[in-house]
């Protein structure tokens, strides 16, 4: 795992569920996930412990969930309200 010398809390913790998630999934499924995939697997850990976290890192979160998704031609799950903090 490699992290910036100022690497917040949640994103330490977002290397941390990814590492969870290939320990669970094992080498080969892990490698043949789509990213996007993997990245939901994150997003939805953060949101469903968004009292840990600050709004900002929430919104960051999202939309960098956003954003993988695209990058991929995947649908992302809608969050009505950050949609409407991030207008």
């Amino acid at each position: 795992m490699f992290l910036r010398y100022d690497a917040t809390e949640l994103t330490v913790q977002h290397e941390v569920w990814h590492i969870d998630d290939f320990k669970k999934l094992g080498f080969d499924e892990y490698h043949n996930t789509p990213n996007w995939k993997l990245e939901e697997l994150v997003w939805e850990r953060v949101w469903k412990q968004k009292n840990r976290w600050t709004q900002e890192e929430i919104i960051d979160s999202y939309k960098y969930y956003k954003t993988e998704c695209g990058r991929q031609g995947a649908d992302y799950k809608i969050v009505e309200e950050l949609e409407k903090l991030i207008k």
